[in-house]
């Protein structure tokens, strides 16, 4: 039925985003014009045009002004004008209005793309001209204090987080640093890590011990850590603020060395680029001490890049005796920067996606695409980019929020067809999909269970 709308060729792979395809033949018509831009180009996006301006995209020159030291009108000026000489496919109208550039597109040919691209399955991801990284390591650090939600919460994030990094060809290795009593956790969270893990580095207590001996040693030669005096514990000098306990006055080592000494032997066994730290935003500054320290022993190499994914503590919540997908979904749509509020709304809305999703299923339209489908397939159309934003911003939140925009907008949608119902059922499907609430966690329900009998 697709392919009734479509061209010739529509059921090739190497169908564009037809979104992409605009930003790149604007940016080299700013190229072209300003040279000097070329860096500023590249970071290029439209936005939404206020309401009362007839038009799709919009963007300003005030910064491209900046840079080329003209006037913002002038630019604008410009670069229309030359936009207007090459006669683009994309566009049926384009205007400057003082500084900021309004472009409406040629919805026909717009919307074709775009049915092409979603349904080629080119709009499940996105790969990255300049990769973060080859391959990473997810590494959680709680502190023992942290409440049972704080932990599942990391572990999720943490879960999709991983699952982003892996659908841009991405290998990702993770270890979880847990309390010593996780144990204890509601549901068995140790169990619920290793099988949710795609693979888990795990080091012996001799490992770790002989790992530990020889930073020591190096630390204490070039004068990194120090003896305390008269005693056999050893503390960092403060040439790395603040300092920290690594060896305890027994001879043992603090959970602070512990996870040096991991990272030390993860490094040495895999060759990593990236780390990303999930943490609790209260854990901010030993997390930079903890940084400062792992580059002065080397257990995480200079060129290694460090990024840090920090949570706010939601103290006074208890995990549920029954976690499902519903529980979870309202974890992630929490923003990372706001405690949980597991209101009933909340606990609703994973609920509400699924019986989109099915209502779509069996949605049968004889409508025709048409321009009133335009808004809705803007939204399709930048699937890749909020995953892509998810995944350097590491909050899924912005997944979700997407997600349920999206299902919304299908749901008042009352001229509709065919296809571009198969638009929004596949991009709601691949966004659950990155969520993975299914596999993380009815694994784990599915041995509470067995548990239990």
């Amino acid at each position: 039925m697709i392919e009734q709308i479509l061209p010739q060729n529509s059921t090739q792979k190497n169908s564009p985003n037809p979104l992409e395809e605009l930003l790149a033949e604007t940016r080299v018509v700013i190229q072209s014009l300003f040279p000097q831009a070329t860096e500023w180009s590249l970071k290029l996006d439209f936005t939404a045009p206020p309401a009362h301006v007839r038009a799709d995209y919009s963007f300003s020159t005030y910064e491209l002004a900046v840079i080329v030291g003209s006037a913002p009108e002038f630019c604008a000026h410009e670069i229309v004008k030359r936009f207007q000489e090459s006669k683009s496919l994309h566009l049926t109208s384009i205007e400057a209005v003082g500084a900021h550039i309004n472009l409406e597109v040629n919805k026909k040919y717009f919307l074709k793309r775009a049915v092409e691209y979603i349904c080629n399955g080119k709009g499940s991801h996105t790969e990255d001209s300049n990769p973060l990284s080859e391959s990473g390591l997810i590494h959680c650090v709680p502190t023992r204090q942290i409440s049972n939600l704080d932990v599942l919460r990391m572990v999720l994030v943490g879960a999709v987080v991983t699952e982003c990094y892996k659908r841009v060809s991405r290998e990702v290795f993770h270890t979880w640093y847990l309390p010593l009593d996780s144990e204890k956790v509601g549901f068995g969270i140790s169990d619920f890590l290793k099988r949710a893990n795609q693979h888990v580095l795990k080091f012996s207590e001799d490992e770790l011990s002989s790992t530990k001996t020889a930073m020591v040693d190096t630390a204490l030669e070039v004068g990194v850590v120090e003896h305390i005096y008269h005693t056999n514990a050893i503390v960092s000098t403060s040439i790395a603020v603040p300092p920290v306990l690594l060896v305890k006055n027994d001879g043992t080592i603090t959970d602070f060395m512990r996870h040096l000494s991991s990272l030390k032997l993860s490094n040495s066994k895999t060759k990593l680029s990236t780390f990303i730290f999930i943490s609790l935003q209260n854990q901010v500054d030993t997390m930079g001490s903890f940084l400062v320290h792992a580059k002065y022993f080397h257990t995480i190499a200079p060129d290694t890049e460090c990024r840090s994914i920090f949570i706010t503590e939601t103290a006074h919540e208890e995990l549920p005796s029954k976690v499902d997908e519903s529980y979870c979904y309202a974890i992630l749509r929490t923003p990372l920067y706001k405690e949980i509020c597991l209101t009933s709304e909340s606990l609703l809305q994973f609920s509400y996606l699924k019986s989109v999703v099915a209502q779509l299923k069996t949605r049968v339209e004889v409508g025709v695409l048409n321009n009133s489908a335009f808004e809705i397939i803007k939204l399709l159309i930048i699937f890749p980019k909020v995953t892509s934003d998810m995944r350097y911003a590491g909050d899924p939140s912005i997944l979700c929020k997407y997600l349920e925009e999206v299902a919304e907008k299908s749901k008042n949608l009352k001229d509709c067809n065919v296809q571009l119902v198969q638009c929004i059922k596949i991009v709601l499907e691949n966004g659950l999909d990155y969520l993975n609430l299914q596999k993380f966690v009815a694994l784990e329900i599915h041995k509470s269970h067995k548990k239990s009998e």
